[in-house]
């Protein structure tokens, strides 16, 4: 990757800053060591989702800053002046983007929220995963037709680093995290629930710990469980992958747990699988899953990736049907129905990329319906 080419998370952006002036105040903050020469591209921009007087922005720049090159995060405190004002800035960058990293800013009315969170697969980066191999193209961010106004956006990070490893994590704790991070950014008034739809992007590893995320919230917090409406699944190994390679690179680490435990028809896969399948028991529920049997996904090439336009039609319909399907979750008691037809899967599409061998672009396969 060309060094140009990565992308810094910055944390403590005052939100009254407007959008469009944050990339000249960030190049006056770098200014100081490059004269004129740092140039920042602003690459999303969104409020914090637990402390919304403060933003959020992924950035690029023309030339790594120098205080930047080392390390994989800083904390700066600068006061930059722009319109004849002083601003003072206490920022965070980090290039590791642990936990929630908002993409956008949604609008219109509360009632019509949707929250979507991207969950990155093994070894994976939460904002490089989705980005076009050796481009710039990522388009949970670039393509403004893929996430409608009222849908905030949330990158998670977790730490899936193998190589030289010291983490005793296995796929429940990750998923348990994951619970407990978007439990502590819902909606909720005085005395009241809010149901929001949570929609879930995963890929790999992500949807395993998607899967343990809600059955962990089933136990803990049910009403937040029952606000899960979509899945979007890339390549999520349901039924294990074959380890080997990756178990030469964790030996006798303290992750080796965690990758022995992904081999084809464990006893952890099995079991997960079982608590998932009576966990989201919850009818109208979306599920979208897509076969990986090209390299890209789930990364596309752009707006007009012929395997990107097969996907959009049954993103829409997610987002289109994502609050009143909700609602009326919460305003009809489960009924033993709705359960069989959740537990069968009712609506799971499993799409082929558009390239695969004897498949043209826009085919694919409903299973359950």
């Amino acid at each position: 990757m060309d060094e140009n080419d990565r992308v810094f998370r910055i944390s403590g952006i005052p939100a009254e800053l407007p959008q469009a002036a944050l990339g000249s105040v960030l190049d006056a903050v770098f200014a100081a060591e490059s004269g004129s020469g740092i140039k920042t591209t602003v690459r999303s921009l969104g409020p914090h989702p637990q402390r919304g007087t403060h933003m959020v922005a992924t950035v690029t720049f023309s030339s790594v800053p120098q205080k930047l090159s080392k390390g994989a995060s800083w904390q700066l405190s600068e006061t930059v002046e722009h319109n004849n004002q002083s601003i003072r800035l206490d920022l965070e960058i980090d290039v590791g983007f642990l936990g929630f990293t908002p993409t956008n800013t949604p609008i219109g009315d509360e009632s019509d929220r949707i929250d979507c969170i991207a969950v990155s697969g093994l070894s994976s980066h939460p904002f490089g995963s989705w980005k076009k191999r050796g481009g710039r193209f990522m388009w949970l961010v670039d393509d403004d037709a893929a996430v409608p106004s009222n849908v905030r956006m949330l990158l998670y990070g977790y730490d899936t680093s193998l190589v030289a490893s010291q983490s005793f994590q296995n796929v429940t704790d990750i998923g348990k995290s994951l619970a407990a991070a978007v439990q502590g950014i819902r909606p909720s008034a005085e005395g009241a629930f809010e149901p929001r739809p949570i929609v879930f992007i995963a890929h790999s590893l992500g949807g395993l710990v998607v899967k343990e995320a809600i059955c962990h919230m089933v136990k803990t917090d049910p009403r937040v469980a029952r606000c899960v409406y979509g899945l979007i699944f890339f390549g999520v190994p349901h039924n294990g992958l074959l380890v080997d390679p990756w178990l030469r690179i964790v030996e006798n680490r303290p992750n080796e747990q965690l990758i022995t435990a992904l081999k084809p028809h464990s006893q952890y896969l099995q079991r997960l699988a079982q608590e998932f399948g009576q966990a989201f028991a919850l009818g109208k529920s979306r599920v979208i899953s897509i076969y990986e049997t090209m390299t890209n996904l789930p990364k596309f090439n752009g707006k007009f990736d012929p395997d990107y336009l097969v996907l959009r039609p049954y993103l829409q319909k997610i987002w289109a049907n994502a609050v009143a399907d909700i609602q009326l979750r919460f305003e009809t008691a489960p009924s033993q129905a709705e359960a069989e037809t959740a537990e069968a899967f009712r609506g799971l599409v499993q799409l082929w990329p558009a390239e695969e061998a004897g498949r043209s672009s826009g085919e694919l396969r409903t299973e359950f319906e």
